[in-house]
């Protein structure tokens, strides 16, 4: 599973021209606490990245695959949640380097492994990126949107309201504008 999705991730990278654009590299501590959920269980991606592609100046695409471990007090840890997110950002006024604000929207679809359960979401993400130089940075966003529970369990609404938190940092490789 693991050399499947960096496979993918590579060939991402290398579909884009590195040289002729700008390709963001960066890493998503990511933890999912689900306050609906009859289960008190805490999931943490496996693997945490994003890889990020400038389609034009201040408009970029994100890939944020996900692979979630399920630990669970008295059970052995488990692969929960399968899939990935698209974000697509844009930046609205800001400086490099320095504080830009930007406002995106985001599409994440996953399978939970355990209860065969398939869930969408989708919502804004506005935010902030603090760029220390044209490679390094910081960006906090805040994820307001719905969940869309395609099999809903016993009881459970098929839409529910969803509250993200994104922080990632990383690095941007390729000739900047």
């Amino acid at each position: 599973m693991k050399t499947l999705l960096w496979s993918v991730l590579v060939a991402l990278a290398l579909f884009f021209p590195v040289a002729a654009q700008p390709v963001y590299w960066g890493v998503l501590p990511s933890v999912l606490v689900e306050p609906y959920d009859d289960v008190e269980a805490l999931e943490v991606n496996l693997i945490p990245l994003i890889l990020g592609f400038e389609l034009s100046p201040g408009l970029r695409l994100e890939v944020r695959p996900l692979v979630d471990l399920q630990l669970l007090e008295g059970r052995s840890p488990a692969l929960s949640h399968l899939g990935g997110t698209f974000a697509l950002t844009k930046t609205f006024f800001g400086e490099s380097p320095g504080v830009s604000w930007h406002l995106g929207r985001f599409f994440s679809a996953n399978v939970n492994a355990i209860d065969g359960g398939v869930v969408v979401i989708s919502g804004v993400e506005p935010g902030v990126t603090w760029t220390a130089d044209d490679q390094f940075s910081l960006t906090l966003s805040p994820q307001p949107g719905v969940d869309w529970f395609l099999r809903p369990g016993a009881g459970q609404a098929p839409l529910l309201p969803h509250l993200g938190l994104v922080v990632h940092f990383g690095w941007t490789t390729g000739e900047t504008n």
